[in-house]
């Protein structure tokens, strides 16, 4: 078997990818689910000088808002280019995440709030009810399509069941590492 570690490069270009596609995902519903919870009274056929009504225009230009809760972990490591030794996990804060995404606030709102900064083995209980309680209170914001949560490898699957047990919303969300 091929044992490879990843650079950072490397990393960043696969959290880029994997950033934009969930973001798209969770925003391409937004604005046909914005549209339907419109109420029959507002007035939804004025026509502009382009021959097109006033609420397909406002969706073309809405964007939802994808909120990015960071633990720290793989995806927040950092050291030396080319090197294994000195690579230390939970690093990089969740607004260095953000900024190494070149046009991700182009296709969606954000939101980033870093909730620990740890490698993945730290992970507590403790910190599972504190992301379980931040996700169920601002899934009541009808504005945020979803939630990614940034997380480290060794124990993503047990916070992903935590938080598929405790969620209390109907709202999407994924862990990325």
């Amino acid at each position: 078997m091929l044992d490879r570690r990843f650079t950072w490069v490397e990393k960043r270009g696969f959290f880029v990818y994997s950033i934009i596609l969930l973001v798209v995902f969770l925003t391409s519903g937004c604005a046909a689910s914005q549209a339907q919870n419109k109420k029959a009274s507002e007035p939804t056929e004025v026509i502009n000088e382009n021959k097109e009504s006033l609420s397909e225009a406002e969706n073309k230009n809405e964007k939802g808002t994808v909120v990015i809760l960071a633990t720290g972990g793989t995806i927040a490591g950092a050291g030396e280019e080319g090197k294994e030794t000195g690579y230390k996990s939970g690093t990089l804060s969740v607004d260095s995440l953000v900024d190494a995404v070149p046009g991700l606030t182009d296709i969606s709102n954000i939101k980033a709030e870093q909730i620990c900064n740890v490698n993945s083995d730290d992970i507590t209980s403790e910190i599972w009810i504190e992301l379980a309680n931040k996700i169920n209170e601002m899934a009541q914001d009808e504005n945020i399509s979803g939630f990614v949560i940034t997380h480290g490898t060794d124990t993503m699957e047990e916070t992903a069941y935590f938080l598929n047990v405790c969620g209390r919303n109907r709202k999407y969300w994924c862990c990325t590492k």
